[in-house]
């Protein structure tokens, strides 16, 4: 092969199967890739719908110690979820509300607390 300036006389560039080597490799990293990147959006929104839990549940609780309602039962749904507390009393002079929710994967979550009668 001569060398004409910087490139050689016979050069033709890459051939249909490096192309399609090079292709399938790139499929492959994509096909392994696409399950991680959808569940760790599944499990921000996820993470969304534990904040917006306890935000209720703070809300709910200041509701109650500034207000002085009497605390029973509450359902309520926001952005396609439905959120549940209930009001436990305990022995001592606490209360005990907890919320509960169903995620996206279908696992029922729960967060509790206390606060004082």
């Amino acid at each position: 092969m001569e060398r004409v300036g910087f490139m050689l006389k016979n050069c033709r560039g890459y051939t249909l199967l490096e192309m399609l080597v090079a292709f399938s490799i790139l499929l492959l990293l994509l096909m392994h890739t696409l399950p991680l990147y959808i569940h760790v959006k599944q499990e921000r929104k996820n993470v969304e719908i534990d904040k917006t839990a306890v935000k209720l549940l703070h809300n709910k609780m200041l509701e109650y110690k500034y207000a002085g309602a009497l605390p029973d039962s509450f359902t309520q749904t926001q952005g396609g979820v439905t959120y549940h507390i209930v009001w436990h009393k305990e022995q001592s002079a606490f209360f005990k509300p907890c919320i509960s929710w169903q995620d996206l994967n279908q696992r029922h979550q729960k967060r509790c607390d206390y606060i004082k009668k």
